[in-house]
């Protein structure tokens, strides 16, 4: 065979092979990238994740696009996706990587912005609109409404009694005022008194609020008591700036009580224990709202909202 007719040969099947890839083949092959770069990492590839699992994951996003279209009537276009593929390429922290999962995708540009930058935006875009459903987190903000309600028809004293009958929803934290301030990333949160939904939109899309309330969540711990989540002493800085400032305008005497705050993954009331220059303490009321992963899980057909 001449060096033509090899040359042939490897791109019919490269060729070949490109019009067999799909979905799921693709998807593998940037998971396989991952899964070579990952630290610590020592079982092999196809121990760790078999074809059914790359079909669920291809299933999932396929899931999540048809919600975002039927649900939020929100359409992924060309435009969001090619812009998305710009990001990458621009703000990447490990080229080399990316370079091995184009390379991976046969250095196709269709198939890396399906399987790598489509998925992305679909996520990015349901996130934020599900943060915002107050047809799916509305009810219970208003239970935490109520909750607040009833804390402020009792006295202060009442209230502090109150704070010692601890729950599974409650937990005691106590802030350090003097910590030097950090610059947080996240997106301001709603605080009011009437809470509405996140007020994100798809241009604002970091919801993760781990730094929000990483202090203020319950962290459902079986038999930790409440005592040993007292043992620290916790910088209010570790807030988001806006809750921040809601705490320190709001908690001045033992038995105040905050508005309701709504993150995206949580609904907070903070009360007053005690105050002075230095510490804050507070009881948290922290309801977890209903995680995207378990709406989409719900057996029961997901309503379309009504849009202009």
């Amino acid at each position: 065979m001449n060096d033509a007719s090899l040359f042939c040969l490897v791109a019919a099947l490269v060729m070949t092979a490109t019009m067999q890839a799909g979905p799921v083949e693709d998807r593998t092959a940037v998971e396989r990238v991952y899964h070579g770069h990952r630290s610590g990492e020592t079982r092999a590839f196809d121990e760790v994740a078999t074809r059914t699992d790359i079909q669920r994951l291809v299933t999932r996003d396929a899931r999540k696009e048809q919600v975002l279209l039927e649900h939020y009537g929100v359409s992924v276009t060309d435009a969001l996706v090619d812009g998305e593929v710009t990001r990458i390429s621009h703000s990447t922290r490990a080229p080399d990587v990316l370079a091995e999962i184009r390379a991976a995708l046969g250095n196709d540009e269709k198939r890396f912005a399906d399987t790598v930058a489509r998925p992305i935006v679909i996520d990015r875009l349901l996130t934020a609109h599900f943060a915002n459903d107050a047809t799916v987190h509305g009810p219970l903000a208003e239970k935490v409404k109520a909750q607040r309600e009833a804390l402020l028809a009792s006295s202060a004293e009442e209230r502090i009694a109150r704070s010692k009958q601890h729950s599974a929803d409650t937990s005691q934290v106590t802030f350090d005022l003097t910590a030097n301030a950090s610059v947080q990333a996240e997106p301001t949160p709603v605080v009011s008194s009437n809470p509405q939904p996140v007020k994100g939109t798809a241009a604002s899309t970091n919801y993760s609020v781990e730094a929000t309330t990483q202090v203020a969540q319950v962290l459902s711990s079986g038999g930790e008591q409440p005592a040993a989540k007292n043992a620290t002493l916790h910088p209010i800085t570790d807030l988001h700036p806006e809750i921040q400032t809601v705490l320190k305008q709001s908690l001045n005497q033992p038995g105040d009580v905050t508005p309701v705050i709504e993150t995206a993954t949580h609904i907070l009331l903070y009360l007053a224990i005690s105050r002075d220059e230095k510490t804050l303490e507070t009881q948290v009321l922290a309801q977890a709202k209903l995680s995207l992963d378990a709406w989409l899980d719900q057996p029961t057909p997901l309503h379309a909202v009504s849009r202009p």
